[in-house]
């Protein structure tokens, strides 16, 4: 009796590292436009002051958490918003995987002014 114990107990323990393996598989994958970020501090500084203007505009200061987020990228730059969170938009509690490609896509463009001269 005592060995059916042991055995019926490593079955489930079996069973239940083969079901938390199909949950990790099943776990969702961002496939989304991918850009780098070097973070610099000029750059930084830069990025920092123009979120916090977006984030205290009339459209964007009352909303709340994640809508606020949502609504001061798109202010910092529409295009790099419907391109890494058009067909996925960020969720309350989420973590946002797509912040370093968004500044990047950010810093792209930012740079690209700054060298056009406007």
């Amino acid at each position: 009796m005592h060995n059916s114990l042991r055995i019926g107990v490593l079955c489930l323990v079996v069973m239940y590292l083969y079901l938390l393996g199909i949950g990790c598989a099943a776990r969702k994958q961002y496939i989304y436009q991918r850009y780098h970020y070097k973070k610099k501090p000029k750059v930084e500084k830069r990025y920092k002051n123009e979120l916090s203007n977006c984030e205290r505009s009339d459209k964007c200061l009352q909303l709340p958490g994640v809508e606020k987020t949502m609504c001061a990228r798109q202010c910092m730059a529409l295009d790099c918003f419907h391109e890494l969170y058009g067909n996925d938009l960020l969720e309350e509690g989420e973590v946002d995987v797509r912040v370093t490609s968004f500044k990047g896509c950010w810093q792209k463009k930012y740079f690209t002014i700054a060298r056009s001269g406007l």
